[in-house]
């Protein structure tokens, strides 16, 4: 499965560690990211999260 990316330059640029970062690549996000960002914040970050349990995957 090919996954579907940009690549681009910022004008201005994101600072960190003291050295400002330009160039980026977007990937599309995958069920697994969309999962992981989920487990990551935890049952009480918000009302709208996905049960998984409801989708048959325990």
């Amino acid at each position: 499965m090919s996954t579907l990316t940009e690549d681009g330059t910022l004008l201005v640029g994101v600072e960190r560690d003291g050295k400002f970062h330009k160039k980026f690549t977007l990937r599309v996000a995958t069920m697994k990211d969309v999962e992981n960002a989920l487990e990551d914040a935890g049952p009480d970050a918000s009302n709208a999260r996905v049960a998984r349990h409801k989708w048959g995957y325990h």
